[in-house]
């Protein structure tokens, strides 16, 4: 097999393994993602939106979908809401790994 049909076969299967995960999954962006990092980083949905310009109410739903999409997945939230003004907790799901640094 020639290695560029090789390699078309390989992202093919990359591919299909991709897309036949959950939609949940796929459903998750990167705005998402760094909106819960951000979250992480500074402890309330409000320090975080005024982080990354913008209203608190953004930054609570994009959190609420990224709960619900985990708890559809994998059976536990990223984050529990302690109420307001306090701050977020991060379950171990939702905790960064090895190398993050720990938040405030």
């Amino acid at each position: 097999m020639a290695a560029s049909t090789h390699a078309h076969v390989t992202a093919q299967r990359a591919l299909d393994e991709l897309l036949d995960c959950p939609p949940a999954l796929l459903d998750t962006t990167f705005d998402q993602l760094r909106t819960l990092i951000t979250v992480y980083e500074t402890g309330s949905a409000l320090r975080a939106a005024r982080a990354l310009g913008r209203e608190q109410s953004s930054v609570q739903k994009q959190l609420n979908t990224l709960n619900r999409n985990c708890q559809a997945l994998c059976g536990e939230v990223l984050t529990i809401r302690q109420g307001r003004g306090k701050d977020f907790l991060f379950t171990e799901t939702g905790r960064p790994r090895s190398g993050w640094p720990a938040a405030p």
